[in-house]
């Protein structure tokens, strides 16, 4: 009979009611905290918006369908138990499902852990899941969004919970479940074979084959499923080119010259990334009698790794591992006998503090940053913006941009896709600060571009955003033409205004004071220009006085005319700031052509009046 101070559960019923309500609390939690991010842009094409649209095509019928690299998903990685996830998003069609979901598979690796003390200390159990709660590990791991080694969180909880309490049945089916969420899990199931071997005397055949089908089913995968349903090749071995080329060179490697992986483990010692890892967990960890073999083969396998990325220790690759590590917290404690039992779980929940207050991206954490959970005004533009893309055309955008429209069949980072075949719209947000895989400057050429070509039709723009429809038809022009010379053409106009920073309208009853004209040129060449010329866009007074002017080379600036071929037509866009004032109720449009060099204007040099426009001189 137990006589400790601390009681039991039974005398005790309340405690439980303690403990879930702090996890039901941090699960609540952790979803506001995910949700709210991604609300305010902060989560990537690569891997929820990726992850989104393959659960969306299984959900589909489009089995692992992805438009966003070269073949299916399991020709990348083998993981058939996303399968699970398909009748989600027959009901909640939304990158936020899989949000939900990582959180929800996160925060199940405290279970384990909770059930284990309770049935030793009860009292001791809720500050293990609050230590859990404040564990920034959980906080880095829940913030780098949705992958599929996620899913092996529950998975491994279930397996480590079984292995503990001695339920076979329950093993099995958790370490198979494990093998089905993707390839490289087979190392952790592998791992529990040799915990059997080591320290399971009656099981240890059983440990010895978990281990031979772990690495038959590794080596099948990698070598022959993996690379027939997808490039050819299983390229992740690239992870750890120095040792080898392929799963058994690689072991062979490691097995043959064991020190070739001390350096990357001394850095890792030496850059803080151990540190950071054990030091909130107050190195409990490392005093388990055994159950260091359930996670230190998968944490050398990540320092190894040539990614620095992945060596720093705090990205998703952590989340298979959260439920052991923790599993074996609550085992050491569980093996100490009362006083030092709640010694160690205070020094741990200290530790835990320490390590949020250090390094938990959690808000109050070291590493908080308040801008990532804002949703700004041109956020919520943004949003307007998204929710007015039809689900069924084909789309390229940008990482940031990419999750909140990857509920679709043809999708693409932009500028990643055939121009031969090219998206049926592109959506860009200028104002971006991760604008990948391009640097600022490249992104605001290619919004030039883009604008230059007269078969996009730009049908949104507004702060910043920019939405292109692909394939517009201008062969009908709705005004002009009007010539210069016998070098250009002007086939047509269109005019747009915005007012503070509201969308780009079409000017209606006319110019209102103080916003901005988007004035679109098309033209055309009737010959090659002997000159480098300038556009010059004008409004004018009824006395030929400019009241505003924009003046550039075609496309922004971005083209010469000297480069100009013979024949082509292109949209040349300015912008013009209308006068907060003027006496004139009328203002006519006008563009002049310039030679840049001589200023000298080409015929008709007094320029083409392409319309007339009332003003209105009342500010917005």
């Amino acid at each position: 009979m137990r006589s400790d101070r601390m009681g039991t559960a039974e005398r005790r019923p309340w405690l439980a009611w303690v403990g879930l309500g702090l996890l039901g609390a941090f699960l609540a939690a952790c979803i506001a905290i995910v949700l709210i991010r991604h609300a305010a842009f902060q989560t990537n094409m690569f891997d929820l918006g990726y992850y989104t649209q393959i659960i969306w095509n299984t959900a589909h019928g489009h089995w692992f369908a992805t438009s966003l690299k070269p073949q299916m998903q399991l020709g990348d990685h083998f993981s058939p138990i996303e399968i699970l996830l398909a009748p989600l998003f027959w009901f909640v069609p939304d990158a936020r499902t899989l949000l939900v979901v990582e959180v929800l598979a996160l925060v199940s690796a405290a279970v384990p852990a909770y059930l284990l003390l309770r049935r030793k200390y009860p009292m001791l159990a809720p500050v293990l899941l609050l230590a859990f709660a404040l564990n920034p590990l959980f906080h880095q791991t829940v913030s780098h969004e949705f992958h599929e080694s996620m899913l092996a969180a529950p998975t491994l909880a279930l397996s480590v919970y079984a292995l503990m309490t001695r339920k076979d049945r329950l093993l099995w089916l958790g370490l198979a479940l494990t093998l089905l969420v993707r390839e490289d899990m087979a190392l952790y199931v592998g791992c529990f074979g040799l915990y059997l071997l080591l320290f399971r005397p009656g099981r240890r055949w059983h440990g010895v084959v978990v281990m031979l089908v772990c690495l038959a089913w590794l080596v099948l995968l990698t070598g022959y499923v993996i690379p027939a349903l997808g490039s050819g090749v299983y390229y992740h071995t690239g992870l750890f080119s120095r040792f080898g080329d392929s799963v058994p060179e690689i072991l062979q490697a490691i097995v043959r010259d064991p020190w070739s992986a001390l350096e990357p483990i001394v850095a890792s010692v030496t850059n803080g990334s151990l540190l950071w890892f054990l030091l909130p967990f107050a190195g409990l960890v490392l005093l388990a009698k055994g159950e260091q073999v359930l996670w230190i083969p998968a944490l050398l396998l990540l320092i190894l790794s040539e990614d620095p990325f992945i060596r720093r220790l705090e990205s998703w690759h952590m989340g298979p591992m959260i439920p052991i590590l923790w599993a074996s917290v609550a085992a050491v404690i569980a093996r100490l006998r009362p006083r030092p039992a709640i010694l160690a779980s205070g020094l741990l929940l200290a530790a835990a503090i320490a390590g949020f207050l250090l390094w938990s991206p959690f808000p109050g954490g070291g590493r908080f940053e308040a801008a990532a959970f804002q949703k700004t005004d041109h956020v919520k533009t943004g949003h307007r913006i998204v929710a007015s893309i039809p689900s069924e055309v084909s789309l390229a955008t940008q990482s940031k941009l990419g999750p909140h429209l990857s509920v679709r069949e043809d999708l693409h980072l932009y500028p990643w896709f055939d121009w031969d075949a090219p998206p049926e719209m592109i959506v860009l947000d200028a104002k971006t600060t991760a604008p990948y895989p391009l640097t600022a400057p490249e992104l605001q050429s290619n919004i030039a571009l883009l604008q230059m070509q007269a078969n996009l039709e730009l049908v949104w723009e507004e702060d910043g955003y920019y939405v292109f429809r692909i394939g517009s038809d201008r062969a009908n022009p709705r005004h002009g033409p009007w010539a210069w010379d016998s070098t250009l053409e002007l086939t047509d106009h269109a005019l747009a205004q915005s007012c503070g920073t509201g969308a780009f309208l079409p000017v209606g009853r006319g110019l209102e004071a103080g916003c901005t004209l988007r004035v679109e040129l098309f033209w055309r060449t009737l010959s090659q220009p002997t000159g480098d010329y300038t556009i010059s866009v004008r409004l004018l007074a009824p006395d030929g006085q400019a009241t505003t002017q924009a003046d550039s080379q075609p496309a922004r600036g971005t083209l010469s005319t000297l480069d100009w071929a013979v024949g082509r037509t292109i949209r040349d866009t300015h912008y013009l700031s209308v006068p907060l004032a003027s006496t004139p109720k009328e203002l006519s449009l006008v563009v002049l052509v310039y030679d840049t060099v001589t200023l000298e204007p080409i015929a008709p040099t007094e320029g083409q009046v392409l319309t007339r426009l009332p003003f209105d001189d009342a500010p917005p």
